[in-house]
């Protein structure tokens, strides 16, 4: 073969290696352009300002008439922490009678959270905000309670109940809270909207009805200020009370209240 022998044709390894890192770059960028392309929604909060306000731990509407009683006890959930540590539950219990309402207040810290959905780009749950206004939480109650009348004894009704503590008894603002019938007179502040189960009852002279009750979390608002702007918003704060009252004859318009127990109007 003209004394040049045979030749073996070889193939340019560093070209093969570069079609290697072309293809698997090719295949990277279109995982990370789906990666882009796929996405969910999150929801997050962020603190934005705190109040101290009163706050309802127990409250109680007693019927009218002498023989008119109403008894409440149980715990409340505060819920929160101080310094890592869950707060603790808070036993209370209280007898009213003969027209009388009031309740035991804490002081309580509220805070107030903004909500707002976010965008998260990756595969995850969808979690949007049910609600992308303000949230409030009590982050801390202080340990004693202070009684707070709110209806004398011989109110026939709790119609003219009040929804909040007068600032100068505490030098505080409170809570709006729920503790008579929804038609109040007392303030616009104290009427509310939700369904709350309306019962009728006549009474026979000589006769008392015993009726039982088990609350619930108790509904209030919660007033505070952000950039001048002062505004409302619901919070609750899980209660495990049990109610028992003795109603005498008469007429009567019984109502379940926010607060957890029943409110009355006695005709």
């Amino acid at each position: 073969m003209n004394g040049l022998g045979s030749l073996t044709p070889v193939q340019n390894p560093t070209k093969k290696k570069l079609w290697t890192v072309v293809i698997v770059g090719v295949v990277a960028a279109s995982l990370f352009t789906s990666y882009l392309l796929v996405y969910h929604t999150t929801c997050n909060r962020v603190a934005v300002t705190q109040e101290t306000l009163l706050t309802p731990l127990l409250l109680l509407n007693s019927p009218y008439s002498p023989s008119g009683t109403a008894n409440a006890t149980g715990i409340a959930e505060r819920l929160g922490e101080i310094n890592g540590q869950s707060l603790p539950l808070a036993a209370a219990s209280l007898t009213l009678s003969n027209g009388a309402a009031g309740g035991y207040f804490t002081t309580d810290v509220w805070e107030i959270y903004k909500a707002y959905n976010s965008t998260t780009y990756g595969i995850g749950p969808e979690q949007s905000c049910t609600s992308s206004g303000y949230t409030a939480l009590s982050v801390s109650s202080s340990p004693i309670a202070d009684y707070v009348q709110l209806l004398p004894q011989n109110s026939t009704s709790d119609i003219n109940e009040p929804c909040e503590v007068p600032y100068d008894d505490f030098q505080m603002p409170s809570v709006i809270f729920f503790n008579g019938p929804p038609n109040a007179t007392s303030s616009p502040y104290c009427q509310y909207t939700t369904n709350q189960s309306l019962t009728n009852y006549t009474i026979g002279p000589n006769y008392t009805l015993g009726l039982t009750h088990s609350g619930g979390a108790s509904i209030v608002m919660v007033p505070f200020t952000v950039n001048g702007k002062t505004s409302y918003v619901f919070g609750s704060v899980p209660d495990y009370f049990s109610y028992s009252y003795q109603l005498p004859s008469g007429t009567w318009k019984i109502y379940t209240a926010p607060s957890g127990g029943l409110t009355f109007e006695w005709e």
